[in-house]
């Protein structure tokens, strides 16, 4: 019985750290190709395993909906990710109130993201509150 529960332990540690992994590859930059936008670019970030995005205009959770899909929590939008042939991300659609916004991701070094990160905290910090 001992056994049995530690193997069913070890399947559920191994599940989650999977996940995790595989939300890896949405996050970073993606700069947004409207000029109309009102935002720039977004960062797809992830703290405690929950992947945000988040932009000048504020911050937002990802629920997953599907392969690629995710709910904007907190803008009752959508997010699309998109891949190229080989199957890595390159750009994210956002849908969010009366906006349609195309991203394409940029290519990063480890260092943009340092300091994206430290941002985005900030920005959690200051909405808990």
């Amino acid at each position: 019985m001992k056994f049995l529960s530690i193997l069913i332990a070890s399947f559920f540690l191994s599940v989650s750290v999977l996940s995790q992994d595989s939300l890896k590859h949405y996050l970073g930059k993606y700069v947004i190709e409207q000029p109309e936008s009102p935002v720039p670019d977004v960062v797809v970030a992830m703290t405690d395993s929950i992947l945000s995005i988040q932009s000048t205009v504020g911050t937002s959770e990802l629920k997953n909906l599907g392969v690629d899909s995710f709910l904007l929590v907190e803008y009752n939008g959508s997010a699309v990710f998109k891949r190229n042939d080989a199957g890595k991300v390159v750009a994210i659609h956002i849908r969010a109130m009366e906006y349609f916004l195309i991203g394409k991701k940029e290519e990063e070094g480890i260092a943009w993201m340092n300091n994206e990160k430290k941002y985005f905290n900030r920005e959690l910090n200051r909405r808990s509150k």
